[in-house]
């Protein structure tokens, strides 16, 4: 388990994204992100944000595709 909440997540998540560190924010996200219980959806939502701010547009995608084609999940989740 995370030393973090999903909600401490979220907004440890957020401080990033806020500070522009794209590329720490999708790292420290991805190594978490399976360690919280919460919606995944919103998770992995950020973690291809990220990648995309990070100018890893292929990641991005390679992740959107993942998260909607593989694991079924949309913003509705």
């Amino acid at each position: 388990m995370s030393k973090y909440t999903y909600i401490q997540l979220l907004n440890k998540t957020l401080e990033y994204y806020f500070e522009e560190k794209y590329e720490d924010g999708y790292n420290f996200l991805n190594l978490q992100i399976d360690k919280v219980e919460g919606n995944k959806a919103q998770l992995l939502n950020f973690l291809y944000t990220l990648a995309c701010k990070a100018g890893w547009s292929e990641k991005a995608i390679e992740l959107l595709k993942e998260v909607v084609y593989e694991k079924g999940y949309w913003y509705s989740v």
